[in-house]
């Protein structure tokens, strides 16, 4: 049809054309595919499967039945449709519409205001299922978003946001893409690559994590088996950390286990806490307290890892229960210098303080931290060990350094400087204030003037027929010196430039062979320690 069509009776088929206005009413029928490649076409009867072209206008009103819809037009519903294919342009499923079978959406944009059955949306398509609506599941790869109800949820890439008032009956699946939840979902599950973020107002069943998760509402429990949990919000029941990182800056209201792989961070508050063998407890990020409602227990393996401050600040977890402790207690720097008489508490206990750590760690050349158990408490001192200065000195020069920095005053900031280096800084921090590269330098100094020598020898024997001339020379190089123990090992280059000027003023007589002359130049090189990394430059 490519003018207007009303049909009350039975057609084999239909084919609307541009222009076209086609009405079938209540009582019309069309028993094969009806097709629109342009114009209107709305329906009151029964049509069997529609596909609609763009530039194409297809009504589906309440009472009518049509069979699959094919839509790159605009089409809508309030009737019902077998199943709905929309690779473009714009479908909506008004008040009273129902799609039977499957709504797969691999381009344009599908609205539903009413029933669906499953959804498929494509990377391509967009989805919206206002409040009120209904789908019974949706597999998401485009975008869509929820203001209605879902059955369930299998995102596998793109966005998914459920607003406020939506609802995910059953679980969500999220193994790619990325989900945002302000309303109410099921169980969640969250695959490697794929994010979840759960804000103020959304809430969700147990999660099992292996992705990204940031929670700011309310997560029923948690399993976290890899990838990152960041909790501000509230985790109603219990949480597992068997991999991954959890940082807790909100409450667990449930027991919280920390298994092997599995680290646990931040400055919120659990109901009591378990780190089991493999295990890792560390306060922070930067310095934190973290608070127990109840019990903690660290078991043999578990590890603590306590950052500490000059000024005497430190990572603290505050016990409100009992504190079993064990594992190992792994003390972390966070400034340059540090002094012996500042003490950190690392553990306080309202219930008491049971058990020691099996071990302490820390990265200090010549600090060991000595802890101070009490009833209720454990604190920490950094004590001068028996490790002289010189120890770990690696040369003559180094360890004379060395040794003058070890007969400072306990006070002293250089002194205090020293003490507090790692093992890994000591010993290049003595090749830094040895000075040896001031006596290298004579030896470079010494090798770089021979090659001023050279060209001046090398002059000087030239023939010049003329008996004066202007001349100038480039001259350069590059050395290797070896330590001997006492001095470091250097590198060394140079390059410069002469430019000189020579004659022979007499032209006969016993100072006929007689040459006079005068040479400018300038020089540029640089001298290396090659371990310490100090270095010198020469002009």
């Amino acid at each position: 049809a490519d003018a207007s069509l009303a049909n009350n009776g039975t057609l084999r088929a239909l084919s609307v054309q541009t222009g076209g206005i086609v009405t079938n009413n209540s009582a019309g029928t069309v028993t094969g595919n009806t097709a629109l490649a342009g114009g209107t076409l709305a329906n009151n009867g029964r049509l069997a499967d529609v596909t609609v072209s763009a530039a194409s206008i297809f009504t589906n009103n309440s009472g009518a039945i049509a069979g699959i819809l094919t839509n790159a037009g605009t089409s809508s519903n309030a009737g019902t449709l077998a199943a709905l294919t929309n690779s473009g342009g714009s479908f909506t499923n008004n008040w009273g519409g129902v799609v039977s079978g499957l709504a797969s959406i691999s381009g344009g944009t599908v609205t539903n205001n009413a029933t669906f059955a499953d959804v498929s949306v494509g990377t391509g398509g967009i989805f919206t299922n206002n409040s009120g609506a209904s789908a019974v599941s949706l597999v998401n790869a485009g975008t869509s978003t929820n203001a209605g109800t879902i059955g369930w949820l299998s995102n596998t890439g793109g966005t998914f946001i459920n607003n406020a008032g939506g609802l995910i009956t059953g679980t969500a699946t999220i193994s790619g893409g990325a989900v945002t939840n302000n309303g109410g979902m099921g169980a969640v599950s969250v695959g490697q690559g794929a994010s979840v973020v759960n804000n103020n107002s959304g809430v969700t069943g147990a999660v099992s994590n292996s992705g990204q998760f940031a929670n700011a509402g309310t997560v029923a429990s948690l399993i976290n088996l890899e990838g990152l949990f960041s909790n501000t919000g509230t985790i109603s029941g219990s949480a597992t950390v068997s991999g991954g990182t959890v940082v807790n800056n909100g409450s667990v209201l449930g027991a919280l286990e920390v298994l092997d792989h599995g680290t646990l961070t931040g400055s919120g508050r659990v109901a009591s806490l378990t780190v089991g063998s493999g295990g890792v407890l560390s306060p922070g990020s930067g310095i934190a307290t973290l608070g127990v409602t109840g019990n903690l227990i660290l078991r043999a393996g578990a590890t603590y890892s306590a950052e500490i401050a000059a000024s005497g600040a430190s990572d603290l977890v505050d016990v409100g229960g009992t504190a079993l402790l064990g594992g190992t207690l792994q003390i972390v720097r966070t400034s340059a210098v540090y002094d012996p008489s500042v003490s950190y508490t690392l553990v306080k206990a309202a219930g008491g303080v049971s058990g020691q750590f099996d071990s302490v760690t820390a990265d200090f050349a010549y600090l060991s931290p000595m802890l101070t158990y009490t009833a209720n408490s454990v604190t920490m001192d950094l004590d001068r060990n028996a490790v002289a200065f010189s120890t770990l000195a690696s040369t003559a020069n180094a360890r004379a350094a060395a040794d003058a920095a070890d007969r400072l005053s306990a006070t002293d900031p250089l002194y205090l400087a020293v003490l507090s280096l790692s093992q890994a800084d000591a010993s290049v921090a003595f090749e830094q204030l040895d000075g040896d590269i001031h006596a290298s330098l004579k030896s470079q100094l010494l090798e770089d003037s021979q090659r001023v020598r050279d060209v001046l020898s090398q002059r000087m024997a030239a023939d010049d027929d003329d008996g004066h001339g202007l001349w100038a020379s480039t001259f350069g190089s590059r050395n290797r010196h070896d330590g001997n123990g006492n001095a470091e090992a250097t590198s060394g280059r140079i390059a410069g430039l002469l430019v000189g000027l020579d004659a022979s003023p007499f032209d006969s007589g016993r100072f006929e062979s007689t040459r006079l002359g005068a040479v400018l130049g300038a020089s540029r090189g640089r001298v290396t320690e090659t371990q310490s990394g100090d270095r010198a430059d020469l002009e």
